[in-house]
């Protein structure tokens, strides 16, 4: 037993490293700045009034290095042989890109460093004798010839004045734009970053329980996905329970009846209902049943509010009507696959030859179909057992939405449209490890059902 869960958790950890990876991955790749989000300065007239441009660049450089956003991504990374890795100590990440950019051109992270400090005293002196835009210009620019056409401008104003900071900046421009050093950007070299990486950085805090903030009220992601995860856990597991308990039984009626009306008529409207998508049956559910459509049996969706921080047992009797018909849905959605399978599973098994041999000996038929066949096909039903779970919680996320339930599904759309980026992704890993966690199950349930699974090999193939 030891051997058969030690396989599975070395299935699992990786799966779910896997799934970090993936959702850290994509929340890099967003195009928002994940620096701004967390940003309580208005970047508007910025670029007009210095002073509070340097107050929003400080509060900027102070939030990448909390974060460690100016880190690489991961443990291993892609740099050039010109020393792109150097450039980790700009701290604003806007001039980390011009630098990289001007790095590819040049070729030489020295040079490089001596141009943006000589850039940065030059600025710092002259910025109130220089036009605005050819200052800004000059800080942006990425190109060396384009540096040089700039400052060649602002060296012709009438009201420039030469001094030790202009011609050291000038000769880092003539360095610049010298090619002798240009292939080195064009040779890849890979660099080991250790733990200092932001996926290390962020699947630490993770595991501590810290899964940030989020960008639109900056309150803990935690906080806002648990009151809405318990809605759909709740949800979820009292249709799972209804699913298994009529698709068991449906199935061994139905393989033992296989030729009876009931069956062929059954199995046509299971077949008619797998083959709609689960939002169709949704909303055709709501205009139908709910408030003034022709069957309004069910209260209008949102007509009361259902607050995530509450539960079923605050204001219950008013919240239970509202909760029915999504129900409703969701079982009759989970219905027809596993139904399928108990009964497909249940005829094979009624087909072999121990049956027979049971019903020569006289055994009860109730006794061979509730002991022998059903203990038999449980193994192997427990694998879709499993499956079913990811498949009804990613159903009942849109089931949620158009149902107005305060469960993830509700807390998953509004973050997108709001671009809450972190919300997102941690209802996609908490998502992810639950689809993991019921496969999971599953193998529990088949280990549980047949002990001798350890003792099966595989039969070699002549």
């Amino acid at each position: 037993m030891s051997k058969f869960w030690l396989k599975k958790v070395l299935y699992f950890i990786p799966s779910l490293l896997v799934l970090s990876l993936l959702c850290f991955t994509l929340s890099r790749l967003t195009p928002d700045d994940p620096v701004l989000t967390e940003m309580d300065l208005p970047i508007e007239e910025l670029s007009s009034n210095n002073k509070r441009f340097e107050e929003f660049r400080n509060q900027y450089i102070q939030i990448t290095e909390k974060n460690g956003y100016h880190l690489p991504l991961f443990y291993i990374s892609n740099v050039s042989f010109a020393g792109s890795g150097k450039l980790e100590n700009i701290l604003y990440l806007p001039e980390r890109k011009v630098a990289k950019k001007i790095l590819a051109h040049t070729g030489n992270s020295d040079v490089l460093q001596d141009y943006l400090k000589a850039k940065k005293d030059f600025l710092a002196e002259s910025t109130p004798d220089i036009p605005i835009f050819l200052g800004q210009t000059l800080d942006t620019a990425s190109s060396p010839a384009t540096i040089l056409t700039v400052f060649n401008q602002i060296r012709a104003l009438d009201n420039f004045i030469p001094s030790s900071h202009s011609d050291i900046l000038y000769e880092s421009i003539l360095q610049l734009n010298s090619k002798k050093d240009s292939w080195k950007s064009k040779i890849p070299m890979l660099r080991w970053n250790g733990s200092r990486n932001q996926y290390h950085l962020w699947i630490s805090e993770i595991i501590r329980g810290n899964w940030g903030n989020s960008s639109r009220d900056n309150r803990p992601v935690w906080q806002k996905i648990w009151p809405a995860f318990k809605w759909t856990v709740s949800i979820n597991a009292f249709a799972i329970l209804m699913i298994v308990l009529v698709s068991m039984y449906w199935g061994i009626y139905t393989s033992t009846r296989a030729q009876h009306w009931f069956t062929k008529f059954s199995y046509t409207l299971m077949f008619l209902i797998s083959s709609l998508p689960i939002f169709l049956i949704a909303i055709i559910a709501m205009l139908v049943f709910t408030g003034a459509g022709p069957i309004g049996i069910f209260p209008t969706p949102g007509a009361f509010p259902i607050s995530a921080h509450g539960f079923f047992f605050t204001d219950f009797f008013r919240i239970i009507p509202f909760l029915i018909l999504p129900l409703l849905v969701i079982i009759l959605c989970g219905i027809p696959g596993l139904s399928r399978q108990v009964n497909n599973i249940m005829s094979a098994e009624l087909q072999k030859e121990y049956v027979s041999a049971s019903v020569l000996r006289g055994v009860p038929a109730r006794k061979i179909i509730h002991t022998y066949a059903w203990k038999n096909a449980l193994g192997i039903l427990s694998v879709y057992l499993g499956r079913l779970i990811p498949a009804l919680v990613s159903g009942s996320i849109v089931i949620e939405s158009i149902f107005n339930l305060p469960g993830l599904g509700s807390l998953l759309i509004g973050s997108i449209i709001t671009r809450d980026t972190q919300v997102v992704f941690g209802i996609i890993l908490l998502g992810g490890s639950f689809s993991i966690l019921g496969l999971l199950i599953a193998d529990a349930v088949m280990y549980k059902t047949d002990p001798n699974i350890l003792q099966k090999k595989k039969i070699p193939i002549p």
